[in-house]
């Protein structure tokens, strides 16, 4: 009898914790899509800028000024194109991640409506 009420107050406790499992498990996904895209990005962004660096000390060497400035202007219209791509990105993650907590707390109604 004993043993039977256990059970019994596991399976409440199961059922009252799985949507806050749910809600979590959503989040740690969601935290780890954007945080694996961040460390892409910060790569992304040092190797572009090493490359920069390295054009521009060429064209510094070289003593071209002209260079210099189409370096300059290169540099900054690519990260303005990655900037957006960024947000871009950023926003769809972010829809992502509304679509998908929008799921559970469906699926939550669902499960009350059984209940």
């Amino acid at each position: 009898m004993f043993q039977d009420w256990i059970r019994q107050a596991n399976s409440q406790q199961q059922d009252l914790l799985k949507p806050l499992s749910q809600i979590n498990t959503v989040l740690l996904d969601n935290m780890a899509k954007l945080s694996k895209y961040q460390l892409d990005t910060m790569g992304s962004y040092t190797q572009s800028q090493i490359d920069f660096a390295k054009k521009l000390n060429d064209a510094n060497a070289k003593g071209d000024t002209a260079m210099v400035g189409q370096v300059q202007m290169s540099q900054m219209a690519e990260l303005n194109k990655r900037f957006m791509q960024d947000c871009k990105t950023l926003l769809e993650l972010s829809e992502s991640f509304r679509k998908d907590f929008n799921q559970v707390f469906a699926d939550m109604a669902k499960e009350e409506v059984k209940a």
